[in-house]
């Protein structure tokens, strides 16, 4: 899974970057990236979904905000909340990579 957030948070900075473009086709290009990362983590969410864990619960909620988060940002291309989204699966990453070192 750590892989899969290390992914998504590289094509979060690309979709920031194209969303600073005045062209429309890469602002589009931006959009498309975010709408594949907001996929992926209803895709994380949804394989944590039989699992009674409390810990594990709240995680996913997390995940499922951030998608939704990516979703409406797709829609006015908003660079400061997939700034927001990415800084929060920073987090999510270096605390597995302390869960599990």
């Amino acid at each position: 899974m750590e892989d899969r957030v290390r992914r998504a948070c590289k094509h979060l900075l690309l979709a920031r970057e194209d969303f600073k473009s005045d062209k429309p086709e890469v602002q589009a290009s931006g959009r498309c990236m975010l709408l594949a990362v907001s996929a992926l983590l209803v895709e994380m969410a949804d394989k944590m979904a039989g699992n009674g864990d409390v810990a594990v619960q709240s995680e996913r909620r997390l995940y499922e905000f951030m998608a939704l988060k990516l979703s409406i940002a797709s829609e006015n291309t908003d660079p400061a909340v997939v700034g927001e989204v990415h800084a929060l699966l920073m987090e999510l990453r270096d605390s597995a990579a302390d869960k599990y070192a």
